[in-house]
């Protein structure tokens, strides 16, 4: 179940964290007048068809430990009637052992952000008071979760023959047990609003929260198998002061992964590659897809290798038939000839060179320098006469247009880690290069003019 009350609760390791804003149900959002329409309640799919865009690559932003895997919009329901909409993200690890949550009102400002890690031991303070409670628990799992509010803890065991959650602050003070009921243990009064729900969603999970003060609410959550859930929660005398559609991202991405965008890459690749550039070993694969030309999308496959000792990489792009096309060679080097040396020292007098790489394509010879100016990494590309080429600034979440971001999230990338690239040339044009990536190898990337238009998508896997 998710979000009670003003408890935001997140799903990690099977089982739900609580995090608490007040200890008690007596905040706006609990004591209603039966204000709000039950028999509104939108589909999964209604609801979330207004889904910010900016919001995804936002949280891949500021969340790289993790992999978004849902999103959900959040509508709390004020004393007053007033319903208050965000929309949220959530990311976990691959062992599921790290959870973030991050929460985001309408026009993309971050109210809420969330950490849940399990845990292998309880503060000793807590386990005093717990086992004092339950002398039979059997603990299953323990998670802590933190954010602006403070720290809480979430443990899920086993008494009386019975699973129940219960939740701590971080001075051993019991806030709520969370108890998962049949429907036969619900009263009638929460059941007769319940099933005025109209929802459509199969299955039903039903839970009464019962506060230190005695005070209780309840909460059900509908689900299905491909990861869509809404969650109702009421207060004791059936008033809905909260309610949350959730999907999984998978169910809305529109972009392809790196395993489909490589199905096709052809099999003469790899060999003709090893033959032609015996210095370097192959490591990784492509798709390239270009929209600069509006009457058609060009379609080529690469392959880069690197040497040994990584100083040598080179590229070879192939058309969709496997035929060689273009190649490039770049190789680090310890000087940069003096005529681009002085160009660069002139326009960035004073800078930290971090790497120099001299590069051969089509068009010829270039110089690639990665320096530090102001604490900030930037790379300056220059031609062999010494004539500026472009600057590559990576961005900040703040420095990112809008425009980009939106284009960018309605793309729904499954990949944790975004960086994102302003490329500004000689005559002041700026154009913009995002990758997604994660540990393992895989990549997206996209090339996109200032308006936001995207002009390239680049897909990259590990050998």
């Amino acid at each position: 179940m998710k979000n009670i009350n003003n408890r935001n609760r997140v799903i990690i390791g099977g089982f739900t964290v609580a995090l608490l804003s007040a200890c008690s149900s007596s905040d706006d959002t609990a004591t209603l007048n039966n204000t709000f329409d039950p028999v509104s309640v939108d589909t999964v799919e209604v609801a979330l068809v207004e889904l910010p865009n900016g919001i995804l690559p936002r949280f891949a932003l500021s969340n790289s430990e993790v992999t978004a895997f849902e999103v959900f919009r959040r509508i709390d329901i004020l004393n007053n009637g007033t319903q208050v909409v965000s929309w949220g993200v959530e990311g976990a690890t691959e062992d599921e052992l790290l959870e973030l949550e991050a929460r985001y009102d309408g026009n993309e400002v971050l109210i809420e952000n969330i950490r849940n890690e399990l845990l292998d031991s309880l503060l000793a303070s807590i386990e005093t008071d717990l086992f004092a409670r339950y002398p039979d628990a059997i603990i299953d799992e323990i998670a802590r979760s933190t954010s602006d509010e403070g720290v809480t803890y979430a443990i899920l065991l086993e008494t009386m023959g019975e699973e129940i959650e219960v939740n701590y602050d971080a001075n051993a003070i019991l806030l709520f047990v969370e108890d998962v009921e049949e429907r036969e243990g619900i009263p009638a009064t929460i059941l007769a609003i319940v099933d005025a729900l109209e929802v459509t969603l199969p299955d039903s999970e039903f839970e009464i929260i019962t506060f230190a003060d005695g005070s209780i609410e309840y909460a059900v959550e509908y689900e299905n198998d491909v990861g869509q859930s809404i969650s109702v929660s009421m207060n004791a005398v059936g008033d809905i002061f909260r309610i949350e559609h959730e999907d999984a991202l998978g169910n809305l991405s529109q972009s392809d992964t790196v395993v489909t965008a490589l199905e096709e890459f052809p099999d003469n690749i790899e060999e003709d590659f090893a033959l032609m550039f015996t210095e370097v070993t192959a490591a990784e694969i492509f798709r390239n897809l270009n929209f600069s030309d509006s009457a058609s999308v060009v379609t080529r496959y690469g392959i880069e290798g690197v040497s040994d000792d990584e100083a040598l990489e080179v590229e070879a792009i192939f058309s969709a038939e496997g035929v060689l096309i273009e190649q490039t060679r770049g190789e680090i080097i310890d000087t940069l000839p003096a005529v681009v040396d002085v160009a660069f020292s002139a326009r960035f007098p004073g800078v930290s060179i971090d790497e120099l790489i001299e590069v051969f394509d089509t068009n010829g010879v270039r110089y690639e320098i990665v320096f530090e100016q102001n604490g900030e990494e930037l790379e300056a590309n220059y031609n062999s006469e010494g004539v500026f080429i472009a600057l590559e600034d990576a961005l900040e979440e703040e420095d990112i247009p809008a425009v980009i971001l939106e284009v960018l999230g309605a793309e729904r990338v499954l990949l944790p880690i975004l960086e994102v690239e302003a490329v500004t040339t000689a005559n002041g044009s700026i154009s913009y290069a995002a990758e997604y990536e994660n540990e393992e190898g895989e990549s997206i990337s996209y090339g996109l003019n200032a308006d936001g238009s995207i002009v390239s998508i680049e897909h990259e896997g590990a050998l």
